[in-house]
């Protein structure tokens, strides 16, 4: 099709909006990491900056000659492994298992694990149930608390739900059991939420500050 002027000026200030989002989210990346590689009293001057004023390597002689730091990039790598792996096999499991329709108590389970998504212990019983459980002293503690997403569920449900019953069915006639058809069937058919789940857990757990 033949593009008229206004289609060109439509398309320039969009590319033009665009641009411009990019670089406003990219600027706060870029303008910390100048801050990295400046000096702390010039830093606290402000200023626009996407390069170092006045660059130094202190900072990082400093972050890295403090020995806790390489344990904590332990810690944050094994959480964020084990919860992102352990998270999406489990709910893999559930959201199968929730995709047969005569499934004893389906709707009773499905709104008992929606029901503590909308209402949460708080705070502090959270922490005391984590200390009667004795995982506020243990690395699990990052992983235990979050293998559980009801959000995660639906969105694998469904993905499952489009997959045709005809497979299942046939595997199951040739004696595979529910188990040997979710690992060698369902899952290698569902690489695309299998990867939109481990990001999604990843990342989340990565980022997580409040544990």
């Amino acid at each position: 099709m033949r593009r008229n002027l206004s289609d060109k000026i439509t398309e320039t200030i969009i590319l033009i909006a665009l641009i411009m989002l990019a670089l406003a989210c990219l600027y706060p990346f870029v303008y910390f990491l100048a801050c990295s590689f400046n000096t702390a009293s010039d830093t606290m001057r402000g200023g626009f900056m996407i390069w170092p004023r006045e660059f130094t390597l202190d900072n990082y002689k400093a972050a890295f000659e403090n020995k806790n730091i390489f344990q904590s990039f332990k810690v944050s790598i094994f959480s964020t492994v084990m919860d992102a792996a352990v998270n999406t096999i489990l709910t893999g499991m559930v959201a199968y298992a929730l995709t047969f329709k005569d499934m004893p108590f389906r709707k009773l389970l499905t709104i008992f694990m929606f029901v503590p998504t909308i209402i949460s212990g708080g705070v502090v019983p959270n922490y005391i149930l984590y200390r009667q459980l004795h995982l506020t002293t243990s690395m699990w503690i990052y992983v235990l608390p979050g293998l559980f997403s009801f959000f995660n569920i639906v969105i694998m449900r469904t993905f499952f739900e489009g997959i045709p019953s005809g497979l299942s069915e046939a595997a199951y006639i040739d004696g595979c059991s529910q188990a040997g058809i979710f690992f060698k069937i369902i899952l290698p058919l569902s690489m695309p939420v299998i990867a939109t789940m481990l990001l999604f857990n990843g990342v989340a757990q990565w980022n997580d500050w409040y544990t």
